[in-house]
């Protein structure tokens, strides 16, 4: 007697990428211009807190890229910023 056809679970593979919680790839780095988007700060402010060290970037190739880890530390140290000024 044959078994009843299961449906196979669709387990991902651990391949070291980060994942979200729902299973989604996220990104580990951007571009400055995405940078920009994603804070909603202008791309001109964002290359002036490079510039300034202020925020971390890295180049690869000829391309800057802006670590997701380092753009969440320049919005906590804004923040702080903020509130030590009220």
């Amino acid at each position: 007697m044959k078994q009843p056809f299961e449906r196979q679970q669709n387990h991902a593979i651990d391949t070291g990428t980060p994942q979200n919680s729902d299973g989604a790839l996220y990104r580990l780095a951007v571009s400055p211009a995405e940078a920009a988007r994603l804070t909603s700060v202008g791309r001109t402010k964002l290359y002036e807190a490079i510039s300034s060290g202020a925020l971390r970037s890295l180049k690869v190739g000829k391309r800057r890229l802006i670590t997701v880890e380092a753009l969440r530390a320049w919005l906590a140290a804004a923040e702080k910023e903020a509130a030590n000024a009220r």
